[in-house]
């Protein structure tokens, strides 16, 4: 792609065809994903929600190219069984009057599980730190640095259109690789420092380019040092971002709801990282053209007021047992640990349970044994395991 850059020259003759080529090629892979999507087969998670269950297990053998008698299609079909059972039994349990299954109360049924989120203190609670935590993860300003780096580095004096473009290409490599530490060793950290020592990191980078543009702005060509080092700060706040709040923050927002409520909850705070980000990606450019260097302080202070939320404000949820986790949220039901009985209840009760050799031995369920079960069913570690 960086070579279209040089099509007509870098000037006022550069062609058209320098940026148009580029977006040209990019349709190919979704003319490519929009035929191939046509030949792909339905969800088994959405055939077994139909009743389906035969096409279920045939579409999980032709995936995994097993046979339909495999023991580890078996596996997998009960997996899907038992979660969708699951999700039955907690709309039964929690909303016994609309289970006549007709278009309105399905609609209620959805409705009423979001209502709850809001309308129940502990459940709000929850809530309230899954939407501040992906505000905060956007107002640190990654998506701005993402989006807009070579508007930003030519802005720190990079006249050069291809060394700006290489410099942008740099902070999407070194916040890749900051991501790999995070996925070894966040249990080891905990989530609370982790997102702390983030915040503060990427704080003091957008404070330092800051007081550089702010220093230089007016002759940028006299101090191209302070621009390489203003690029420099850019790069170690893509690290700070991507060993913290880029992993952290999905984990975090995860983990603080109990399992009946999680794929709502994750939603709604997928849903407020997006709109902060269309905030961001909206607002940022003008408001560097308005403050060069302002928006960086803002924006400083955006991470400085993430880390004072993480730290007085959001609780620890690393190692926590399911009584604990209810416990911080102030949630005098316990719902966390009887979501993963009930759970485990319908693992047993479509045979999961006895297909992987694990059987329900004692009449009274234990909570090492809950977390057990839902590691073996769950093991993508502790957003299921131990919240």
């Amino acid at each position: 792609m960086e070579g279209t850059n040089f099509i007509g020259g870098q000037g006022d003759t550069q062609s058209r065809a320098a940026w148009l080529i580029p977006i040209t090629i990019q349709l190919a892979p979704a003319v490519i994903l929009g035929i191939g999507i046509l030949f792909m087969p339905q969800s088994p998670r959405w055939l077994a929600n139909q009743g389906r269950d035969e096409e279920t297990r045939s579409v999980i053998a032709n995936l995994r190219r097993l046979p339909p008698d495999s023991n580890l299609v078996e596996i997998e079909y009960l997996e899907v069984k038992s979660q969708r059972l699951f999700e039955q039994r907690i709309s039964q349990r929690d909303y016994p009057e609309l289970q006549d299954r007709s278009l309105s109360s399905r609609i209620k049924l959805g409705l009423r599980g979001y209502l709850s989120l809001l309308t129940n203190s502990s459940n709000f609670r929850r809530t309230a730190v899954s939407v501040l935590i992906m505000t905060f993860q956007q107002w640190t300003g990654v998506n701005f640095i993402l989006y807009y780096a070579p508007f930003i580095f030519h802005r720190l004096g990079l006249d050069a259109s291809t060394t700006s473009l290489l410099a942008s290409g740099v902070v999407g490599i070194v916040m890749f690789l900051a991501t790999i530490p995070a996925v070894l060793y966040i249990d080891q950290w905990g989530r609370k420092p982790t997102l702390i020592v983030g915040a503060i990191i990427m704080g003091l980078c957008q404070f330092v380019v800051a007081g550089i543009i702010a220093e230089c702005q007016d002759d940028w060509p006299a101090h191209r040092t302070a621009g390489w080092a203003a690029v420099g700060f850019i790069w170690i706040f893509s690290i700070g971002f991507g060993f913290s709040w880029g992993p952290c923050a999905w984990i975090v927002v995860a983990e603080v709801f109990p399992l009946g409520l999680r794929a709502k909850g994750v939603s709604i705070g997928a849903s407020a990282n997006w709109l902060n980000n269309f905030a961001v990606g909206m607002s940022t450019p003008s408001f560097v053209t308005a403050a060069p260097y302002g928006v960086y302080i803002f924006l400083g202070m955006m991470c400085v007021l993430g880390a004072l939320y993480v730290a007085l404000l959001v609780p620890e949820t690393k190692g926590r047992t399911l009584d604990e986790m209810d416990e911080l949220f102030g949630d005098k039901t316990g719902r966390n640990k009887t979501d993963a009985e009930l759970l485990y209840d319908c693992m047993h009760e479509v045979g999961l349970l006895r297909a992987v050799g694990i059987e329900k031995s004692v009449p009274n369920l234990k909570e090492e044994k809950v977390d057990e079960i839902i590691h073996h069913e769950y093991p993508q570690g502790p957003a299921i395991n131990r919240a």
